[in-house]
């Protein structure tokens, strides 16, 4: 095939440039929140290893251990790295696979305008562009799969490990065993999440390999993918199963309907996005017909549809929290991937303008200029949107806690239905202004990594035992209670606070509260801290 080897000096050029293009947040971001707590607890940060949530039983250890270990021994710009090596194994195991799908005598070019479109479709400048010009982040939709699920976000977690599937896949096509089962196995031994997707991604194989009569080979992956994943689903049985009926259903009541529904009901995240998403997977599965990807791909999308479709139909919560269309954030990518090799198909074959000597230089070119939004963004505050205001209130308790602190923040509980549907992309939206301060909802999730102090709980981070979660909850509706009682700061309320572990309360400027003599410990435009011993 006449395409870049990702070993040669043009094949490594074309992974910067679309690292660079795809671009990443400053640490820490979002879910970072959740998953960096346990590994950088364990590694030493602050007085985190206090913590309770870092305490509570962790669903991601192997992630976790990875965090700690290039903590300590790497430091912060190894998550960077990181993420960068997994956005590569995405752009080599996406493009490999548009390429698999051209002719097998296409020009080169046909393959450099391959790149381009993908490198466009996922860089952060025409993500930024598309929020400006439409208020929606289209792009984001060819990328990521339906209810919020995707396979890289712009940082590191556990759910980027999925782009190992891909390279599962190449090696299917290439009847690499070995590495199939390796590939398609990691991914959930990382991210426990990921084993229905994997084992999915084998039904697939399995099929694909039992119609062409290789029984043999069908029942060795079966066989290597169980092996593989069987310590993962001991160790998640072992630490998550109920620990009594009524204990395990209240808890994934809680996730579904409280914490996650935006991800778990169906009925919160189905929009119209997400029907034109269905209708392009379903036109990727067109694109990839007389392929070997074909029967793979059917299987999956036919497996994912009748349990997403019981899930419904029971409003069965175990089921819901199973995520059966998590494996579209697999399925969206692909889809893209091979209706684009279908359009350069036509291009090469029909215009022959993909075979113009001036295509590769442009595309060089396109995607140096894509390249330059990871520089531009951060520059121009064009993404990845931070509470400014929250800065000063988080360095000084990073600067000034003391063992044993325990904090007491605002806690929001969303109403569970609010009539939103859907998952928007706002990683490129506009961040709050100070004029606007007034409008901003109390968010504080960097709270726990940017200051390394304990806190008493969160709304964003979250354990997973159902007894943990229980506790999670009830921390919840207690902080939530405290900071809505007239009573607020009178010596019943901080003896009942105070009951509970929590040594200080923050507590925004526009509250009203009554510390009687008490007075703050700081005080900036948008909070107070009180200290309660």
């Amino acid at each position: 095939m006449a395409n870049y080897s990702f070993c040669s000096l043009k094949g490594l050029i074309w992974i910067l440039l679309f690292g660079l293009a795809f671009t990443q947040s400053p640490l820490y971001f979002s879910n970072q929140h959740q998953y960096f707590v346990h590994g950088l607890a364990q590694g030493g940060l602050g007085d985190l290893g206090r913590d309770w949530l870092a305490n509570t039983l962790d669903p991601t250890p192997l992630f976790s251990k990875l965090v700690e270990l290039t903590y300590r021994y790497i430091g912060e710009f190894g998550f960077y790295l990181l993420f960068f090596g997994l956005v590569s194994v995405y752009f080599v195991g996406l493009s490999r696979l548009g390429s698999d799908l051209l002719p097998a005598d296409y020009h080169r070019t046909n393959f450099v305008l391959l790149l381009v479109c993908l490198l466009m479709i996922h860089a952060a400048l025409v993500r930024v562009a598309s929020v400006h010009l439409f208020g929606v982040d289209y792009p984001w939709y060819f990328q990521a799969g339906i209810a919020g699920q995707y396979i890289l976000g712009s940082y590191l977690q556990p759910s980027a490990f999925g782009a190992f599937f891909l390279l599962s896949l190449l090696s299917f096509r290439r009847e690499n065993w070995i590495s199939t089962c390796l590939w398609c196995c990691l991914p959930a031994i990382v991210h426990a999440t990921y084993l229905l997707p994997a084992a999915f991604l084998t039904l697939g194989y399995q099929y694909s390999l039992l119609v062409q009569k290789r029984w043999r080979t069908a029942l060795f992956l079966g066989l290597g993918n169980l092996f593989l994943v069987l310590p993962i689903v001991i160790f998640s049985w072992q630490t998550f199963s109920p620990t009594s009926l009524a204990d395990f259903e209240e808890a994934q009541r809680i996730l579904a309907e409280v914490r996650i529904p935006h991800h778990a009901r169906i009925a919160r995240w189905f929009d119209a996005l997400v029907a034109l998403q269905i209708a392009w997977m379903l036109l990727g599965l067109l694109a990839l017909r007389k392929t070997v990807f074909f029967p793979i791909y059917l299987v999956i999308v036919l497996l994912s549809f009748l349990l997403s479709l019981t899930q419904y139909f029971t409003s069965n919560y175990s089921l819901a929290l199973l995520f059966p269309w998590r494996v579209t954030a697999l399925l969206v990518p692909i889809a893209t991937v091979a209706i684009l090799a279908r359009v350069v198909r036509f291009i090469g074959g029909e215009t022959r303008i993909a075979q113009f000597e001036g295509v590769e230089k442009l595309g060089l070119l396109v995607a140096l200029l894509l390249a330059s939004g990871s520089f531009l963004i951060p520059y121009l505050h064009w993404g990845y949107r931070q509470n400014e205001l929250e800065k000063s209130v988080l360095e000084y308790i990073r600067e000034h806690h003391s063992p044993g602190d325990v904090y007491l923040i605002p806690v929001q509980i969303p109403k569970p239905d609010n009539g939103v549907k859907g998952n928007t992309s706002t990683t490129f939206t506009r961040p709050p202004s100070v004029q606007d301060k007034h409008l901003v909802a109390v968010d504080l999730q960097p709270f726990r990594i940017a200051t390394g102090t304990p806190l008493y709980v969160d709304f964003k981070s979250i354990p997973y035992k159902d007894t943990e979660v229980i506790e999670w909850y009830r921390r919840v509706l207690n902080a939530h209670q405290w900071y809505q009682r007239k009573d607020m700061g009178s010596a019943a309320w901080q003896a009942e606070v105070r009951h509970e572990g929590i040594t200080h309360v923050l507590i925004p400027l526009n509250k009203e509260s009554n510390f009687g003599g008490l007075k703050p410990i700081y005080e900036d435009e948008m909070y107070r801290i009180y200290a309660l011993r």
